[in-house]
């Protein structure tokens, strides 16, 4: 076997390694986890704080922060809602940890929010992946 073709088995061989690392991890990455969307709702409060009653021209929006996958130490806005409005959904983007909602009512004469809820939390539960279709063989 002459130099040449040792060289050129040698580029072939680096070739082939590094396509067949590029579909091993493209193919690992299309894999990922997704996972079903969690549907968050809650009730309109309908008194305030000192028990006097609140209508709903009272309430200018609802504010729902999430937490995912820290375990409640970064609290990020995610919807800012209209008074009519009392579910949201999320579809989770981590790695499968829990994920926890926030809503506060946002009065309509500007004073303090204050908290629809307790905070709530899910596990998300994972999507199963989609099997292929069968061959079908042509005539």
């Amino acid at each position: 076997m002459s130099n040449d073709s040792i060289k050129l088995l040698a580029k072939t061989g680096i070739a082939a390694f590094l396509l067949m690392c590029f579909v091993y991890f493209a193919v690992n990455q299309a894999s990922a986890a997704a996972w079903e969307p969690i549907k968050q709702c809650w009730e309109r409060p309908i008194e305030k704080e000192d028990g006097t009653p609140l209508a709903l021209e009272e309430i200018a929006a609802y504010e729902m922060w999430y937490n995912e996958d820290d375990h409640g130490l970064n609290w990020e806005l995610a919807w800012t809602v209209t008074n009519d409005v009392n579910c949201v959904t999320y579809t989770p983007q981590g790695t499968g940890g829990e994920v926890c909602f926030n809503g506060f009512v946002v009065p309509t004469y500007g004073g303090e929010k204050s908290k629809v809820s307790e905070t709530v939390c899910h596990m998300p539960i994972e999507v199963a992946p989609s099997a292929p279709k069968p061959l079908r063989f042509l005539m």
